[in-house]
């Protein structure tokens, strides 16, 4: 892994593919370290893929509608105290 990571920080509950949702205005990446903030709910209404990231869930990230997240094995994932990730499906499935 090379270059710096770069670290991205929720400002309120949105949409994971809004750049509003991000302190640095624009969507995760690959290498970045993406922490969703207590009391701030990321929902992922759509599938990304990304390589080496740290994920820090303080608040709740919610995948929807069978969405998901695909990481690597360079990846972390770290759920501190109170945080949830919650997976939903669609009703008719």
């Amino acid at each position: 892994m090379s270059g710096a990571q770069t670290t991205l920080t929720s400002t309120g509950s949105g949409d994971w593919s809004s750049p509003s949702s991000w302190d640095k205005k624009r969507i995760p990446g690959d290498m970045d370290i993406i922490v969703i903030q207590a009391g701030h709910s990321v929902e992922l209404n759509n599938d990304f893929a990304l390589k080496n990231i740290t994920l820090r869930v303080i608040g709740m990230l919610s995948l929807n509608n069978g969405r998901s997240l695909n990481l690597n094995s360079g990846s972390i994932i770290n759920v501190i105290s109170g945080g949830r990730i919650r997976s939903q499906k669609p009703s008719d499935q």
